[in-house]
């Protein structure tokens, strides 16, 4: 059986070998020094069992727009000074309206195809991505202007969100078009709650939300691919919603984010959902390989109980998190494969 498979049965809530996934390792330098390899061997050796397929803005990859830009003309990872929000000022909905909003087709749909190609089955594909709803209106407006005109501006929020979501939704139908026969997992993505819960109530992100993740995950489920989504932090206020729309994977499970232990989360939602993450990404740089090991050890009884776990880091794992402890984490998935 390979990692591809692995995660796919996992996927599907049968027993088995646990997976391992990563959404990113920030340490990949860090780690190909430590191995002794070059940097694209890494996610091979720590036995990774997905990756993510994205297209890139072509704009970008043809020089034009500076590296680190999206299409919307913001900068991600918040890595430029001076950082713009182009909704900023925008009172009217034609003020709106005539804001450059982005192709949804000028990516660079054609050069998946030969990235698929060079993984030869071996690991789980998804995509498309980073893609988002709530967050882009955060990014477009700022986010306290985002949440002041969802409740004060109601008129002017819905027609920011219908573009965004255009955007999203032809952006999905062009990628699975594309390489829809490849892929084996529809993935995207939003941010809306912290950890401490959501950054607003159930019954707004169900007024102005769950219909537009309700048509894209539809794109997946037309495709018979399962639905990934990526969300931090305290989503379970409206987890049964996302259930209900068609998520089948849920990522990322911050366990020490949640109002009850794994215990709970896995009884009451482990028959319909596969989760994706539960090691504390903020504690890995503190702990002694031993203690990342045992604590992945407990975490995979609880959760890989009938499938429906993929393990990993519940967000990206960063520089400063030692190699040792690195590796202790993907060993010890081995040990449960």
């Amino acid at each position: 059986m390979n990692l591809r498979q692995i995660e796919l049965d996992a996927i599907a809530h049968k027993n088995g070998p646990v997976p391992a996934d990563a959404i990113v390792l920030e340490n990949t330098s860090e780690m190909a020094a430590y191995l002794g390899v070059r940097e694209d061997r890494v996610y091979e050796l720590l036995g990774i069992c997905g990756r993510l397929i994205e297209p890139q803005w072509k704009p970008v990859l043809r020089g034009e727009k500076p590296r680190g830009m999206n299409a919307f003309g913001t900068f991600e990872n918040d890595q430029h000074a001076g950082r713009e929000n182009p909704l900023d000022g925008c009172e009217t909905i034609e003020a709106i309206e005539a804001l450059n909003w982005p192709d949804p087709y000028d990516f660079n749909f054609e050069m998946m195809r030969p990235m698929i190609d060079s993984y030869h089955g071996e690991v789980a594909m998804r995509g498309p991505g980073w893609r988002p709803l709530f967050f882009k209106i955060a990014d477009l407006w700022g986010m306290e202007e985002a949440l002041v005109n969802m409740l004060s501006e109601p008129e002017l929020f819905e027609v920011a969100v219908e573009r965004v979501f255009e955007f999203s939704y032809r952006h999905a139908e062009r990628y699975m078009e594309t390489v829809g026969d490849s892929v084996d997992v529809f993935y995207c993505c939003d941010d809306f709650a912290t950890q401490r819960g959501l950054m607003f109530s159930p019954e707004q992100w169900r007024k102005w939300f769950k219909p537009y993740y309700a048509k894209l995950f539809a794109i997946g489920k037309k495709y018979n691919r399962p639905v990934w989504f990526h969300s931090c932090g305290d989503i379970t206020p409206v987890l049964p919603d996302m259930i209900e729309i068609g998520m089948d994977v849920w990522e990322t499970v911050q366990l020490h984010a949640l109002p009850f232990g794994m215990e709970k989360l896995k009884s009451e939602y482990g028959r319909d959902l596969c989760f994706f993450g539960g090691i504390s990404t903020q504690k890995l740089p503190f702990m002694t390989p031993n203690e990342v090991h045992e604590i992945t050890a407990r975490t995979i009884d609880v959760m890989a109980k009938d499938g429906g776990y993929i393990c990993g880091g519940d967000h990206h794992i960063q520089k400063e998190v030692p190699p040792e402890n690195v590796l202790a984490l993907f060993e010890t998935v081995r040990e449960f494969q």
